[in-house]
Parts: structure tokens; C-alpha cells; sequence
């Protein structure tokens, strides 16, 4: 407990020292609106709401490409434009409507927080029970939408609450509750297998139980999180001036001119960092896509399977369980009980009572088959798709001469398929606890970020950031060692801070404050358009240039990084 005493008070008198740099950073005179400065309890309840928007985007950074795989996507890339198109569509537009929105209780921007906060829990509660990867898209679809509704106002939030010279603190302390979020968000699915016992395996398609669960627990916290900013926090009401600005500029075609005018003349401090932002986030981009599944090939050793061998799988298991209700009959609920556990877990051997063996099952089978031809037609439509080494279709003949091809005994091919299967749960699960740890450097380093700043300036401090991430995700080319992941890490979890913070501090003390949430929805532009490019051709690239190597698709986003460090040294912090 004393040891828990020490841990606090040293991080409370780091907190204060911090905000005494930070509002020294600025000279009180530059204070354009006169905003009073406010105590670290008042920025920690504004910026709270973030725990909880990171945990819905860590759920699915995590978990949505092995989402997507287990309901059968190949390719995952595409399925991933959701987040940037959102984002492109809805932030200008939420932006511009928070700057003319005024509600007498809940204000400017907390109206969004809510309807964002409702919306996105309800996604994240069906997410995990999509039986069909159309589903699955159209649920992330919704569930980016409705994340962008509460996240773009808390950018704004910041700059409308805060004075100038405080600002800084303000986006590092988003940024600490992003780390920390990320980090409950990413290690979920891992905490629950490993300290609670919940099953990390599905039979077929389905979603693991785990995974289900922690989208469910990121539900609520993601409407706690923001209820709390919500009730702790108030805004203060535009002037009168404002108010009848609002009034004479109301519509569809005033807030399309306002959007497509704000575009045309951004301000130049927007335009320096247009391309730092580009590469910074098609170098995230590349990260996320692939890390978790990356990591289940290079570290933990998983073997893509051929569609042949999936198939092959659910054809032995298939025939596993019409001999045992063929034998037992359709009551059988021990039996059934048996046959599952050992299709699922690795190591187990087949269950010696239900009556069965592996070396009868294709014989046996054929019968069962033959007596009801048309009860098995989904699987047989799923062969059919299948080509054999001449070009044929393939068919049930075709498919018991490929398993017995591949392994002496149905037994062996079985615990092959097992333990790979494994290997690729456990490299996504490792990812996951990579995401954990980068996000626990994030809140670790963002209250030192204002002190750096303070002495060699915001621009410096970000190049630096962003080139520890660059070698950070370089790293990842020539690693083998799951532990080694986390020095990776260090790199990237460094540059994730000023990510989120940095460039949003430059730009927040430059632009007009009526127009902060337009323009903030604006600058989203320059993060969304790369993941759309990235989204739409590192499918190709990676089959075409790349072989379908993982590695060096996220590898990619590490020499992206390292070019956005060095634009980075072309913007202009002076007015």
C-alpha cells in the first residue's frame, strides 16, 4: 500500500509540474479569448470520454481481421475502408454542425458525445454475433459512423474549453486516456482466456467466446466513459454575435459552401501538415491491418491453409458426427459434447466412447450419404468450389484422397489442423498484448510530451516521435522473438502520443476558434485519405509485389513513418 502511495503522489506532482510547463509554454498575454485556465481535475473529467472511444477503436483494431478471417475473408484489406470512409464523410459534417449547434443542457458538442456513445455501444454489442462476414461489414460500417460522431467534437472540446497555453496538456491527456483505453481495449480478449478461463476457440465460423465478451464489457464502457465527460463537464455558451451568425447561416447549401470554402482556404499551418499527416497514418494503416495476423506467421510459426485443408477439416468432422448420430441417435448430447472438444482443442485425443473410430469414417459415411444424398448439400456445394491439381471440381472422392494424401491417419490430419489453427489464435491474441503495451508506453510518456515540448518546441518533439515509431515498425522485419515485439513497441507507442497530440496543438493555436470544429473535421481528411488509398491497393500490392509476406506490408508503414518525420521538419511554428 505504501508502495501504491509513492506511485500516486509521484504521478499527481509529475501532473502539476506538467501543467506549470505547459501554461508557461504560452505567455498569458496570447490568451485571444480570455478563457480562464482550469485544474487537472477539470481537463481529466473533459477528456475521460476518450477511455472510451479508444476502447471501441482497440476492440476492432485488435480483432476485426481475425473477425473477418473466422467468417471467411481472404482478403481483408478492402473490408477495412469503413473506418476512413466514415470518417471522410461524417467528421466535416459533424464539425460544422457541433460550431452552429447550442442545446440549453447539454450544450455545443456533448449532444454528439451521446447520440455517438449509444449508437456505437449498440454496434459493438451486435459486432460479435455476426454469423456472416456481410454482416460483420456492415456492423463496422456503423460502428466507425457512429464513433466519429462522438470523437471529432472531443478534438474541438478541447480547444473550446481550454486557453491557448494549455492546450498542449489538454491533447497529451486525451492521449493518456487513449493509451490507457487501448490498452484494457487490445488485452481483453487475452485477459479473459488466460486469467478467467473463457474459451479463445469456435467451432467453425463462429466468433470466440472472448472476443464476444470483451466487445460486450467495451459496450459499456465506451457509454460510461462518455456519460462521465458528459456530466462533469460543462461548455461555455457561444457570445450573442455568434448566435445570430448561426441564425442567418442556416441549411444544407450555407453548411456545403461553409465545408467546400473552408477546404479551398485552409490555413497554412494545415497545409504544412496535410503531408505529415498523410504518410504518418497509411504508416499506421499498414500496422493495423495486419499486425495480429502478421505476428501469428512470423513469430508463432502458423502455415497458411489451403482451402483444400479448411474444407477438409469440416469434411472429417462432418463425417464424425453423422456416424455418431447414425450409431447413438439424435440424442446423444455426451457424445456430441465429446466429438466437439476434440475437434477444438489442440492435443486432445478422439473420444474412445462414442462408439466410433477415425479409420472407419469416410467408409462409413459414404453410406450414411448414400441413404440421405441431399442432407449434406452445403457442404458439397462448398467442395464443389474447390479445383483439384488437373482443374476438375472437386468432389467427396477428390477431397478423402487429398486428406489421406496429406497425413497417414484422419487422427494426425486433425491435430495438424489443430495446433495450426492454434498457433494463429495465440499470434492474435500476442497482438493484441502488442497493442496493450504500445498503448501503455502512449499514457506512460504522454504527460512527459509537454515538458519536451516546452524546451526544443512541438515540431521537433513530434519529428522525434514519429522516427522511434519508423524504427519501431522497421523492427518488426527481423524479429522472431515474441518479447523482442515489445521493444517494437516501445518505438511505436512513443510516436502514438505525439500522434495524437502533437499535430492537433499546432494546429489549435492557429485557426479562428468559431471555426475549430470545421476545421477540425477537415484536417481528419489527411488521416482518412491514406487509409482509403492503403485500404484499396495493398491488396494488390501485397499479392503482386509482396507475395503475400505480412511482414513486409507492416514493415512498409515503418519507412512511412520515417518519411513523415522528415516533412515534419518543414512546418512552421511561427504565425
Amino acid at each position: 500500500m505504501y508502495k501504491l502511495h509513492i506511485v500516486v503522489y509521484c504521478f499527481f506532482n509529475l501532473t502539476e509540474n506538467t501543467i506549470a510547463m505547459a501554461n508557461a509554454t504560452i505567455p498569458a498575454g496570447n490568451n485571444e479569448t480570455g478563457k480562464p485556465s482550469l485544474s487537472f481535475g477539470q481537463i481529466w473529467n473533459m477528456c475521460f470520454g476518450f477511455l472510451g472511444i479508444q476502447f471501441g477503436w482497440g476492440l476492432q483494431m485488435a480483432n476485426m481481421s481475425a473477425i473477418f478471417e473466422h467468417l471467411g475473408a481472404t482478403k481483408v484489406a478492402g473490408l477495412w475502408l469503413a473506418a476512413p470512409l466514415t470518417g471522410l464523410l461524417v467528421q466535416p459534417i459533424v464539425g460544422y454542425l457541433s460550431d452552429r449547434t447550442w442545446h440549453p443542457r447539454l450544450g455545443r458538442r456533448r449532444p454528439y458525445f451521446l447520440v455517438g456513445a449509444i449508437l456505437s455501444s449498440a454496434a459493438l454489442i451486435l459486432m460479435p454475433n455476426s454469423s456472416a462476414l456481410w454482416m460483420a461489414a456492415g456492423l463496422l460500417w456503423v460502428l466507425d459512423a457512429s464513433i466519429n460522431i462522438s470523437m471529432e467534437p472531443f478534438r474541438a472540446f478541447v480547444a473550446d474549453k481550454l486557453p491557448q497555453r494549455q492546450r498542449t496538456l489538454g491533447f497529451t491527456t486525451q492521449s493518456f486516456f487513449i493509451g490507457v483505453g487501448a490498452v484494457l481495449a487490445s488485452m481483453m480478449p487475452y485477459m479473459l482466456t488466460n486469467w478467467f478461463g473463457v474459451e479463445n476457440e469456435a467451432e467453425g465460423n463462429a466468433i470466440p467466446t472472448s472476443v464476444r465478451i470483451s466487445f460486450y464489457i467495451g459496450a459499456a464502457a465506451f457509454f460510461t466513459a462518455v456519460l462521465y465527460t458528459i456530466l462533469t463537464t460543462k461548455e461555455y455558451p457561444p457570445d450573442p454575435a455568434q448566435q445570430q451568425e448561426i441564425k442567418n447561416n442556416k441549411g444544407f447549401i450555407a453548411g456545403f459552401r461553409e465545408i467546400t470554402g473552408s477546404i479551398a482556404h485552409m490555413p497554412k499551418i494545415m497545409r504544412q501538415l496535410a503531408p505529415v499527416q498523410f504518410f504518418t497514418w497509411m504508416g499506421l494503416f499498414c500496422m493495423w491491418i495486419f499486425f495480429g495476423v502478421t505476428i501469428a506467421r512470423s513469430v508463432f510459426g502458423y502455415q497458411d491453409q489451403s482451402p483444400q485443408t479448411d474444407l477438409g477439416f469440416e469434411a472429417v468432422k462432418t463425417a464424425a458426427f453423422a456416424q455418431l448420430e447414425k450409431n447413438t441417435g439424435t440424442n446423444s448430447v455426451q457424445g456430441k459434447k465429446e466429438l466437439a472438444k476434440y475437434f477444438n482443442t489442440p492435443g486432445q485425443s478422439f473420444p474412445a466412447g462414442v462408439g466410433i473410430s477415425t479409420t472407419t469414417l469416410f467408409q462409413n459415411f459414404r453410406q450414411i450419404r448414400a441413404a440421405n444424398p441431399t442432407a449434406f448439400n452445403s457442404l458439397d456445394e462448398k467442395i464443389k468450389t474447390i479445383k483439384n491439381t488437373d482443374g476438375q471440381s472437386a468432389d467427396w472422392t477428390s477431397m478423402e484422397n487429398f486428406i489421406t494424401g496429406k497425413a497417414a491417419s484422419a487422427d494426425l490430419f486433425i491435430e495438424e489442423y489443430r495446433s495450426n489453427k492454434k498457433k494463429y489464435n495465440d499470434g492474435v491474441e500476442w497482438g493484441g498484448n502488442c497493442f496493450a503495451f504500445y498503448s501503455v508506453i502512449t499514457f506512460l510518456v504522454a504527460f512527459l510530451l509537454p515538458r519536451v515540448a516546452y524546451r526544443i518546441g512541438l515540431k521537433r518533439t513530434h519529428f522525434m516521435c514519429l522516427v522511434a515509431g519508423g524504427i519501431g515498425l522497421l523492427a518488426i522485419w527481423i524479429i522472431q522473438n515474441k518479447y523482442a515485439l515489445f521493444l517494437s513497441m516501445t518505438g511505436v507507442g512513443i510516436a502514438w502520443a505525439s500522434i495524437l497530440s502533437m499535430p492537433y496543438a499546432m494546429l489549435s493555436n492557429r485557426i479562428p476558434a468559431e471555426k475549430m470544429g470545421i476545421y477540425m473535421g477537415i484536417f481528419n481528411f489527411f488521416i482518412v485519405i491514406p487509409e482509403i488509398i492503403t485500404a484499396l491497393s495493398f491488396d494488390w500490392i501485397l499479392e503482386n509485389i509482396f507475395d503475400w509476406n505480412r511482414t513486409i506490408f507492416v514493415a512498409t508503414g515503418g519507412a512511412l513513418l520515417l518519411l513523415a518525420s522528415l516533412l515534419c521538419l518543414r512546418v512552421s511554428e511561427s504565425k
